[in-house]
């Protein structure tokens, strides 16, 4: 079972287009994603190139908790 996936969204020709990368593989996608920039910068039709991460073993919830109006966190205390 794969604890992460990596995956790289582009279009080409404007087509959406995506690619998986397996757990471990984080270098490839970095790597394939490189291949694909220097690609547009050749002039190829490629675009909106991006990558994601999935931790399928995250125990955390997902996304930003609703907070109440007494939360008071601050980066620096004055």
């Amino acid at each position: 079972m794969n604890k992460t996936v990596h995956r790289v969204y582009w279009t080409e020709d404007g087509v959406a287009r995506s690619m998986d990368f397996g757990d471990g593989k984080l270098d490839e996608m970095l790597k394939y994603c490189e291949m694909l920039r220097k690609q547009k910068h050749a002039g190829a039709d490629i675009g909106f190139i991006t990558s994601a991460s999935e931790m399928a073993e995250c125990v955390s919830l997902q996304g930003v908790d609703v907070t109440g109006p007494d939360y008071n966190w601050r980066k620096r205390r004055p």
